[in-house]
């Protein structure tokens, strides 16, 4: 038997249950709503009935490299310096 095998019946989520969470994660992701980590765990609580332990999220990401956790950071000066009238017009003149 391989480790998966084994270990299947310890995981909190069916294979069903995980494919419809990574699902939810992209959907979400793709409406410009991303899911934080506490957000995540409260899904799999909701769905399981079982509050994964600390470490449960960075297994997931391994797993599912396809989900990655970002943080939003400010506008960089230069992209701000670049959005003023002048390059917006000359953008959308180009555009058409």
């Amino acid at each position: 038997m391989h480790k998966k095998e084994v270990n299947e019946d310890q995981q909190i989520l069916s294979k069903p249950q995980e494919a419809t969470l990574v699902d939810w994660i992209g959907y979400q992701a793709v409406v410009a709503k991303p899911l934080d980590r506490d957000k995540i765990y409260s899904l799999v609580f909701n769905i399981s009935g079982v509050l994964p332990g600390s470490s449960w999220i960075y297994r997931f990401e391994e797993h599912h490299p396809e989900i990655c956790a970002s943080w939003p950071r400010n506008l960089d000066l230069k992209r701000a310096q670049n959005f003023n009238l002048t390059n917006v017009t000359y953008c959308i003149s180009t555009s058409f």
